[in-house]
């Protein structure tokens, strides 16, 4: 019961992570970023022999969680980012991170060679809007799937409080206790 209580005061909880984004149709990863069973967002790393393509993207769970966007697509944004309400939210089923017509061999969107880039996320807890974000390296491997992994991510525990990119530590920051881990590995 204690892996599941909300800290008191807010925090920022840290979940440091190494998790590749399997390749493939049907499958891919879920985030669920405050390790409460509910998964909030979801990856794909989608490969297709018969059309010819490759892409990967992502996708809230919950319809009123969000992607920071630009430009058509899931934002590649570095550290230093601060994610809050004032952000440029997209409310879509799907927001393409890169994607690739083998014909052309031509990897587009801002992810396609991506190392330590953020996914700014808005999810809900509760009926509260939180902030939060997901670290990952992408990259384009052509006649296969993106090599895309997940390498951390992290959320503010004060509703509509914003969060900045690569934020892990400081008087304000809480790492994912074991009880946490466990609960998110579960639903992996």
């Amino acid at each position: 019961m204690l892996a599941l209580a909300m800290p008191a005061a807010g925090k920022i909880v840290y979940t440091p992570t190494h998790q590749q984004i399997p390749p493939g149709f049907g499958t891919g990863l879920f985030l669920d970023l405050n390790h409460d069973g509910i998964n909030d967002f979801s990856f794909v790393n989608f490969y297709s022999r018969t059309s010819s393509q490759i892409g990967l993207w992502v996708s809230p769970i919950n319809p009123s969680n969000e992607v920071f966007s630009s430009r058509g697509f899931a934002a590649a944004l570095p550290a230093g980012v601060k994610i809050g309400s004032k952000g440029k939210f997209q409310r879509r089923a799907v927001d393409i991170m890169a994607s690739d017509d083998l014909f052309d061999s031509k990897c587009a969107g801002p992810w396609k060679e991506a190392h330590k880039q953020y996914l700014g996320l808005k999810f809900i807890i509760g009926g509260k809007t939180h902030f939060g974000w997901a670290r990952l390296n992408v990259s384009c491997v052509y006649l296969h799937a993106m090599n895309a992994t997940l390498t951390g991510y992290a959320y503010e525990t004060i509703p509509n409080k914003s969060i900045v990119t690569g934020e892990t530590k400081g008087p304000d920051v809480e790492p994912a206790t074991l009880g946490d881990l466990a609960l998110g590995a579960a639903q992996r």
